[in-house]
């Protein structure tokens, strides 16, 4: 029979046995644990870069097509410059007052109506260029509009 000595003997083995089981459980729960966590952290990680790169491609566009509209601006201005300096076009403005009016009102009134001053080559290109940073602002802010908006959505 068992006597006090082996019963004490098997009673501690007893307790190893169930305190090892014990503590492995919680170690294999813990390693569960820290698994599951790392796989939602790729998920999310996955889940981040998705909308970069959808961001990347709308961010493409958008400067695709503000480059587009700055190419096809400058052609125009071009154009315009050219036309200007070979003096196919005029700039000219509505006048308002002449020094030399004549008399009668109703003459007056037909020739202010009608007559136009016209501005010289240098003036007419500064003109153009102050035209030109306006539209450039324009667009650049148009872009940045329609950037936003598409993050939006």
């Amino acid at each position: 029979m068992l006597d006090l000595r082996n019963l004490v003997l098997l009673m501690i083995l007893l307790g190893l046995i169930c305190f090892g089981s014990y503590t492995k459980g919680w170690h294999d729960a813990d390693r569960l644990a820290a698994k599951n966590f790392a796989n939602l952290q790729i998920e999310a990680l996955d889940r981040v870069r998705k909308v970069q790169k959808a961001n990347d491609l709308e961010v493409n566009k958008v400067i695709l097509q503000y480059e587009q509209q700055i190419q096809t601006i400058n052609e125009k201005v071009k154009s315009l410059r050219n036309s200007i300096t070979n003096g196919d076009l005029r700039l000219s403005i509505p006048a308002t007052s002449c020094d030399n009016m004549p008399s009668s009102t109703t003459i007056a009134t037909t020739i202010v109506e009608t007559a136009r001053c016209e501005i010289n080559g240098e003036a007419s290109a500064t003109l153009i260029d102050i035209a030109r940073q306006g539209d450039a602002a324009i667009e650049q802010a148009n872009a940045i509009i329609e950037f936003y908006e598409r993050l939006k959505k």
